[in-house]
């Protein structure tokens, strides 16, 4: 059975912001159910599930680990243990200021950030999902409040 902590559940069930880094707003927009672990897709699952359930969703940019790192196993000690995260986040926040993008709180992935091919290529160089992401791109393009939950059910 797949568990996440008490107070992580109580925390995704708050009123709160979810916390999001800013490259994790691409991996969102493909995810289908694949993850470091069972733990952290069920968590992306989770987090994905309570921003398409609000009525305008709420997030905010967060610097280093986020609410969808919390059930990461390449999270130690609350930093990223992973190569590349640092490097994603600062594209996809040159991709916003590029777009004149400067709020830190969102209710929706601003145009600037829709997946494309492009924006693939220029914010995710050498992300072991690029591949994954590259399949499913072109599922990401009616995104309602700029969330999409994908199930097996509508990806094939």
């Amino acid at each position: 059975m797949i568990t996440l902590s008490d107070a992580h559940l109580e925390h995704l069930k708050s009123e709160r912001p979810v916390r999001l880094r800013s490259h994790h707003l691409l991996c969102m927009q493909t995810f289908v159910g694949n993850g470091y672990s069972e733990a952290f897709v069920e968590n992306m699952k989770q987090v994905l599930a309570r921003l398409a359930a609000e009525a305008t969703p709420g997030f905010m940019l967060a610097e280093g680990a986020d609410d969808l790192c919390a059930a990461c196993p390449n999270l130690v000690n609350g930093q990223c243990t992973s190569q590349n995260p640092g490097q994603f986040d600062a594209l996809v926040m040159k991709c916003l200021s590029t777009a004149g993008e400067k709020a830190r709180m969102m209710t929706e992935i601003p145009p600037s950030l829709r997946m494309t091919e492009e924006l693939l290529e220029q914010c995710c160089p050498g992300c072991e999902w690029k591949d994954l992401c590259r399949e499913v791109c072109g599922c990401a393009s009616g995104l309602e409040h700029g969330i999409t939950i994908y199930t097996d059910d509508n990806h094939n």
